[in-house]
């Protein structure tokens, strides 16, 4: 009779370990899961580079729609180059509104030409501080104030400054 309670408790750690391996089959290793967790990021990155590149063409078609709400015939041949120049510039970096009004002004445009430029080359200035706080932190740190306050020092308001270090992880 002793043999059945020890029969039926072997049984039991039998099924026991049985389940636990099963279960533990079926629950991912460490390994898996950095394999995923990897695929995941790669996942993301690409995802982020199509939105990068959405946003792009999106701020390319506002430049162009900017400049076709401002009637070639009505331009005076400063404000055409200026806007020519402002939109070359913003291809090549990013710019404040008030750093490219300064930037065009230095090539010798007049502040007028300059002003005009930039209100209509379709800029979408939080986007350009984005870029410009990311062009820093590629170079050097920066606490998240001292980015704020180079942004703008660059000519940023405070709230695309802001914006900028809050979409470049701050």
């Amino acid at each position: 009779m002793k043999k059945l309670p020890i029969l039926f408790l072997s049984i039991l750690i039998a099924v026991s370990f049985s389940i636990s391996a099963a279960a533990s089959e079926s629950e991912p290793t460490l390994k898996e899961l950095k394999e995923q967790i990897d695929a995941l990021e790669k996942r993301v990155a690409a995802l982020e580079k199509l939105l990068m590149a959405t946003e792009a063409e999106t701020e390319n078609d506002q430049s162009m729609q900017s400049t076709e709400n401002v009637s070639a015939d009505s331009l005076t041949m400063g404000q055409k180059n200026a806007l020519d120049a402002a939109e070359n510039y913003l291809e090549i970096m990013p710019f404040s509104h008030d750093g490219l009004i300064d930037q065009l002004s230095y090539d010798g445009y007049t502040e007028e030409d300059a002003k005009f430029a930039a209100d209509n080359c379709g800029a979408d200035w939080k986007e350009q501080a984005v870029k410009s706080a990311a062009n820093y932190l590629d170079i050097m740190s920066f606490s998240k104030d001292g980015l704020i306050e180079q942004l703008e020092y660059d000519g940023y308001t405070n709230e695309q400054a802001v914006y900028g270090a809050e979409q470049n992880g701050y």
